[in-house]
């Protein structure tokens, strides 16, 4: 008995996820384990909100990447203080509470003692290190998860406590949690120690790794393509509903927009304007519009000038 085991040297999130979801569609007959990291992104779960979770100005102006991936459950940021892992199994040998005690009995080699909480997290004195999440299909079984080594964790709070502002979605809130590194529990760890052991287990459990190259095939690719679009990251949100007043150069104006598969769909304008035909202009010039801030700066540049086009946009980055 043996598994597959797959390092990723990529740091790019979009060829991680689309490798993961090759090796898932691939049915091999073992085990496989897929050990990755991502460089500065947010990943959110498929049923997500990207306007609700993600504070996206913040990222964009940080080169911070936003990827969604199959799996539910809630947004979280990756970077090289943390480590990715996906144990990819056939329905018939695939056991969540198995994989559960994968991951604890590695850290316990390493005098950690973790727990599982709840139905997909792993903590360490009440306070979460690993968030779990997974995916099913017809003949095979996706767990994957986070393990935060030495990850900075202010910057959590920067890029996923958005703006409180009016704002409304049908999506699935991430639940913010007390969160540590396992550094922060012995100083001497690291990638490579975790890794080692993470290994060590899986091979308990399912027999020696063979070690396997990245695939390099057109099914790949095609997921790639997939999972780095603009209409698969932001195409797949829920309804969202931002509100938001500003004073424009000719008076008040209160915006209510309902954004689906990152288009407008609904734009309403209330204002005091003695110009009563400005608010309809505005909203016949963004309804049906894609919801990018360069595409609305474009549409308004006839109809409002360069400072009024700046506070709209302004408040927009301010929800966003």
């Amino acid at each position: 008995m043996s598994f597959s085991l797959y390092i990723s040297k990529s740091l790019d999130v979009y060829k991680n996820l689309a490798l993961e979801t090759y090796l898932l569609e691939k049915k091999s007959p073992e085990a496989i384990l897929f050990l990755w990291q991502n460089e500065k992104t947010v990943v959110i779960g498929k049923n997500q909100s990207a306007y609700k979770e993600c504070s996206i100005q913040k990222m964009k102006n940080d080169g911070v990447k936003l990827a969604r991936r199959i799996t539910g459950g809630g947004a979280v940021y990756h970077h090289l203080g943390n480590l990715n892992f996906s144990f990819i199994l056939p329905n018939e040998i695939y056991n969540t509470e198995d994989n559960f005690k994968i991951i604890i009995s590695a850290l316990k080699n390493l005098n950690i003692n973790a727990k599982l909480s709840g139905r997909n997290d792993i903590t360490i004195c009440d306070k979460k290190f690993s968030g779990n999440a997974f995916f099913k299909t017809k003949t095979h079984s996706l767990h994957h998860g986070t393990i935060l080594i030495n990850e900075d964790l202010s910057i959590l709070s920067k890029y996923l406590n958005v703006n409180p502002t009016k704002l409304k979605t049908k999506g699935v809130s991430s639940i913010k949690s007390r969160v540590i590194n396992l550094s922060s529990i012995n100083r001497d760890l690291n990638l490579e120690i975790i890794i080692e052991q993470l290994i060590k287990e899986y091979t308990k459990r399912y027999g020696n790794p063979t070690y396997q190259n990245l695939p390099n095939e057109d099914k790949f690719y095609d997921i790639f393509s997939k999972y780095s679009s603009r209409e698969w990251v932001f195409g797949q949100n829920p309804n969202t509903n931002i509100e938001f007043t500003t004073f424009l150069s000719c008076g008040e104006f209160t915006v209510n927009i309902d954004i689906k598969n990152d288009v407008i769909k609904y734009i309403k304008i209330y204002s005091d304007s003695l110009n009563t035909d400005l608010p309809k202009q505005i909203e016949n010039a963004l309804l049906g519009k894609q919801f990018i801030i360069s595409n609305l700066e474009k549409e308004l540049i006839h109809i409002l000038n360069d400072k009024d086009i700046k506070l709209i946009t302004n408040e927009i980055k301010k929800i966003f």
